[in-house]
């Protein structure tokens, strides 16, 4: 079996920047691994690997993307992966990055927060003074 050269990308079409899984493995035979496993060169995404038997598939795995599986023999010179699918309860949704949610999320808590202290000082403030309590004489 001749090698495999290849590379991979991110998403947005740039050399990934970190590390991926090359392996590969056989159908039926419970999905086991006949190969040693390779990784991508975390700086140009670039793998070579050499699979053993030519009726095997070549999985790339990494964090973040989809996994994607291609036969030992049809392997791209150029392999896209795809954001992580994130499934939450009954939805299914593309990974996000959330950092304006927590932003917004911790500006109200803030904002609450400040009001809730304000509004005491006004309600103390408003309060009129407590009467004076009367001095009576004491009469023997």
């Amino acid at each position: 079996m001749a090698k495999i050269t290849a590379q991979i990308l991110d998403s947005e079409g740039k050399p990934l920047k970190q590390i991926a899984e090359i392996s590969e493995f056989v159908p039926g035979e419970d999905g086991a691994t006949v190969a040693m496993n390779v990784w991508s060169n975390i700086n140009t995404g670039e793998f070579v690997f050499n699979p053993i038997r030519p009726d095997s598939y070549i999985l790339v795995s990494t964090v973040g993307y989809q996994e994607e599986i291609f036969p030992a023999n049809d392997v791209p010179a150029v392999i896209q992966l795809q954001d992580a699918i994130v499934i939450n309860g009954k939805t299914t949704k593309k990974k996000e990055n959330n950092i304006w949610l927590y932003l917004a999320g911790g500006l109200v808590v803030t904002g609450l927060i400040v009001y809730a202290v304000t509004r005491k000082e006004e309600n103390e403030s408003t309060k009129p003074p407590a009467p004076k309590p009367e001095r009576r004489k004491l009469v023997i």
